[in-house]
C-alpha cells in the first residue's frame, strides 16, 4: 500500500492511498465467491452458476463490499503508520477502482490541533462577594408562604377577582379543533377588560356561561363553554407556630435564618460557577488556535439542543432562535468550547493530573443518588453506552479548573 500525507487545511490532513492490485483481486475473488454460493440465477441451482455469469450479473454489488471491506482498513492502516492523531474516521472521496491496476482514492482526516498554553497560573480574578440583604430574606419568605397556600372552597357568593375558579370547559377554536378539559383549576386575576377572568365574574356555582375570546397575537379565536364547579379563596398560611414546624424550626428567627443560610450558599455556588466559566472563556479566548471542524458541529447540536430546552422552560426567549446571526454565535461558542477542552486536557498532562478510581466511583454513586438507583446499576449503564470515560473526562475537567483557581490570585469585590 502506497501513502501520501500532505497538510491540508488547519487540522487536516490529506491522504492519497493506493492498494496494489493483488490485493484488490483477492478481496474481489472472496467476495464473488460468496455471492455464487448464495446466488439464485435463473437456470442453474443456488450456488451452482458460472463464477462469470456471478461476477457479470452482481458487478456493482461485489465492488461495493470490496470497498467496504478494504477502504477503512486502508484508512486505519494509513493513519497508525503514519503517527497520525486523528480524531475523527477519515472522509474518503474519489474512488478510482481497477481489478488489474487496484484501488487509487484520496481521504481527509481531522486531527488534533497543536495546542499552546497561554499563562494559566497566578491568573488575576475577581469573584463578587456574596452578602444577603433582609429584603432578599423577605421575598424568600413570602414565597415560601405562597408555595404552602391553600385553596379553601367558598359558598354562598358569586365568582370574584381575586377567586379561584375550579371548571369544567369545553374549547372549539376557529379552525374547528375540539378540546373537554374537567375540574381544572384557574386564576380570576386577570382584570383586562373582555378577558377570560372578567368574562367569568359573577358566575355562581353551577352555572355555565358560553364565552368567546377573540384571536390574539398568541392564540386563535376561541368560543368555550364554562361551568363553574367550586369558588375557591387562597389563603396564605400565617408565620406561626405550625408553619415553622413544616421547615422543622421552632422560632420564626430560626426559619430566617435557615432561609438566609439556603440564599447564601446559592449565590455562593452562582459565584464559583461563574467564575469557573470566565476561567474557561478567558483561557479559550487568550490561545487561539484551530480545532476541528469535525468536533465543533457535534457542539453545535449540543447547544441547539440546550437552547431549545431553556426556550421550553421559557429561561430564554423563543424568538431569539429564530435570529439570523444565531448560527454564527452558535459556531462560535461551540469553537470556543472544543478549544476549551483541548486547553484542559493538555494542562492535565502538563500538571500529571489524574483522576483516581476513588474519585470515579463517588463521582458514579452522587449521580446515582440523584437517580435514584443504585452505583452499580449507573456504572453498567454507563459502561454498556459506553460513557464512562464521559464520566471521567467531566471530573477531569473540574479538577484542572480547580487547579487553575488554587494558583489565581482571586480578589473579592
Amino acid at each position: 500500500m502506497k501513502i501520501e500525507v500532505q497538510d491540508q487545511k488547519p487540522c487536516q490532513k490529506f491522504l492519497k492511498i493506493a492498494l496494489p492490485s493483488n490485493a484488490v483481486k483477492e478481496a474481489h475473488q472472496k467476495i464473488a465467491l460468496q455471492f455464487q454460493e448464495r446466488s439464485r440465477i435463473p437456470g442453474f441451482r443456488q450456488g451452482k452458476a458460472p463464477m462469470k455469469m456471478v461476477e457479470s450479473h452482481f458487478a456493482g454489488e461485489i465492488k461495493s463490499e470490496v470497498l467496504k471491506e478494504l477502504l477503512p482498513k486502508a484508512c486505519r492502516e494509513a493513519v497508525q503508520s503514519e503517527k497520525i492523531q486523528a480524531v475523527a474516521d477519515p472522509v474518503v472521496d474519489k474512488i478510482e477502482y481497477d481489478l488489474e491496476k487496484g484501488i487509487h482514492f484520496e481521504a481527509i482526516v481531522d486531527v488534533s490541533p497543536l495546542v499552546e498554553l497561554p499563562k494559566y497560573k497566578g491568573l488575576k480574578l475577581e469573584r463578587q462577594a456574596v452578602t444577603v440583604a433582609e429584603d432578599e430574606i423577605e421575598k424568600m419568605m413570602n414565597e415560601l408562604r405562597a408555595h404552602h397556600a391553600v385553596f379553601q372552597p367558598v359558598s354562598g357568593r358569586a365568582l370574584n377577582h381575586e377567586d379561584y375558579a375550579l371548571v369544567d370547559y369545553t374549547s372549539l377554536d376557529s379552525k374547528g379543533k375540539k378540546d373537554e378539559r374537567k375540574n381544572v383549576l384557574i386564576s380570576i386575576h386577570e382584570r383586562e377588560k373582555n378577558s377570560l377572568s372578567d368574562r367569568l365574574v359573577g358566575m355562581q356555582v353551577g352555572q355555565t356561561r358560553q364565552v368567546t375570546l377573540e384571536a390574539g397575537k398568541d392564540h386563535p379565536r376561541l368560543d368555550l363553554t364554562v361551568c363553574l364547579n367550586e369558588i375557591k379563596e387562597k389563603k396564605i398560611p400565617e408565620l406561626d407556630e405550625d408553619f415553622f414546624k413544616e421547615f422543622q424550626m421552632e422560632t420564626l428567627e430560626a426559619l430566617r435564618e435557615k432561609v438566609r443560610q439556603d440564599i447564601r450558599a446559592y449565590k455562593e455556588k452562582t459565584a464559583r460557577e461563574a467564575l469557573r466559566n470566565k476561567v474557561m472563556r478567558d483561557l479559550s479566548e487568550a490561545a487561539q488556535f484551530d480545532v476541528p471542524i469535525s468536533q465543533v458541529h457535534p457542539e453545535m447540536q449540543n447547544l441547539y439542543s440546550e437552547m431549545v430546552d431553556q426556550a421550553k422552560r421559557g429561561l430564554i426567549d423563543a424568538k431569539s432562535l429564530e435570529k439570523p446571526e444565531l448560527q454564527k454565535d452558535v459556531e462560535v461558542e461551540a469553537m470556543r468550547r472544543v478549544r476549551a477542552a483541548y486547553l484542559l486536557h493538555k494542562i492535565s498532562q502538563d500538571e500529571n493530573l489524574i483522576i483516581t478510581q476513588e474519585e470515579l466511583s463517588q463521582e458514579i454513586a452522587r449521580v446515582a443518588k440523584g437517580m435514584g438507583k443504585s452505583p452499580e446499576e449507573l456504572r453498567a449503564g454507563l459502561e454498556r453506552e459506553h460513557r464512562l470515560e464521559w464520566i471521567r473526562s467531566r471530573l477531569m475537567q473540574d479538577k484542572v479548573i480547580d487547579f487553575i483557581l488554587q494558583h489565581a490570585i482571586i480578589k473579592e469585590t
